[in-house]
């Protein structure tokens, strides 16, 4: 069984590679590859592991660029494939014993109440048969790429499995937010107050406390490095 980690990475995100490769891209067991995948762009030089893709590499153009990443993994004869986000920190031996190779289409479900359930976005397992649906598509007219995969799966018979060890992290409120500052939430949000289940190997960060993505790049990577010193000996 061949597998790769595919993180899904743009030019404009370098500090997040060198978090990775800093952290849990050492830990990742040897049998199983890990590749950044970027989109069209400058053609300058690039480390071994950073694959161009011919697709748009901005955010829009994500759908896109996970087509891509199942072409190119179909084509280098990968079994399985992890859709990852390049602000995700991984624990890599619990996450590759965790069972995906048992379904075609793996991740957390999101909480909200579309059907078929969509994963969370920012993680979730393709196998080759998921891979090929996807290859095949065509694109979205917007960017909401796990939206989009769920709709073509479902399509052929293929429905979420359900992995609860996927985590979005949000960080403590009291990090964030002085006692100056409004909070952006007024009001309590249930999502919030969810704690990692037993055995969580992904966390994605999702600092919304100051408004989705107006944290900056180096307090986000400051939390990254954080879940990481905390969860690392769990691997």
């Amino acid at each position: 069984m061949k597998t790769l980690i595919a993180v899904v990475h743009c030019r404009t995100r370098a500090p997040y590679m060198a978090a990775i490769r800093s952290t849990w891209l050492p830990c990742v067991p040897e049998g199983t590859d890990v590749r950044f995948f970027v989109g069209r762009g400058d053609h300058g030089h690039h480390e071994t592991d950073v694959v161009e893709l011919d697709c748009d590499d901005s955010y829009q153009g994500l759908p896109e660029k996970v087509r891509e990443i199942a072409r190119w993994s179909l084509a280098h004869g990968y079994d399985y494939v992890l859709k990852c986000d390049d602000d995700v920190v991984l624990l890599p031996r619990l996450l590759l014993a965790s069972g995906y190779e048992r379904h075609d289409f793996v991740g957390h479900k999101n909480s909200s109440k579309e059907e078929p359930v969509p994963p969370y976005g920012f993680c979730y397992w393709l196998s080759r048969r998921s891979m090929q649906i996807i290859s095949d598509s065509e694109l979205p007219s917007d960017n909401y790429d796990e939206g989009w995969v769920r709709t073509k799966l479902f399509a052929h018979g293929i429905t979420l499995h359900h992995d609860p060890r996927y985590f979005l992290h949000f960080g403590k409120k009291e990090d964030f937010i002085s006692k100056r500052r409004p909070v952006r939430f007024n009001r309590e949000n249930p999502i919030l107050l969810h704690k990692p289940a037993p055995g969580t190997f992904a966390w994605c960060l999702y600092i919304a406390w100051l408004g989705y993505k107006n944290i900056s790049t180096e307090r986000n990577l400051q939390e990254f490095h954080k879940i990481w010193n905390v969860v690392k000996n769990n691997n």
